[in-house]
């Protein structure tokens, strides 16, 4: 997701990574917009959101897919906080 930014990362992403599927706004829309957006266009069955602060973790995607998903209706899962 290209979400309307002047920084040069369309460019660079254009570059950098030639086979990639994107979506670009060429106006910057609400997080929770974007990220619609994003999963929506999606023919996967799972969707994992990672912003640019984001802090990828050891082990994360695998917790992720491991985590025994709930249910809390159509398209709407939730894995339990670990401490």
């Amino acid at each position: 997701m290209e979400n309307g930014s002047a920084d040069g990362n369309s460019q660079m992403l254009k570059q950098d990574f030639p086979g990639a599927r994107a979506i670009w706004n060429n106006e910057h829309l609400s997080f929770a917009k974007a990220s619609n957006q994003t999963i929506l266009s999606s023919n996967s069955s799972f969707a994992r959101l990672v912003n640019s602060d984001s802090l990828a973790m050891p082990g994360a995607p695998d917790a992720l897919l491991d985590c025994g998903v709930n249910l809390f209706g159509k398209n709407r899962y939730a894995c339990p906080i670990r401490g």
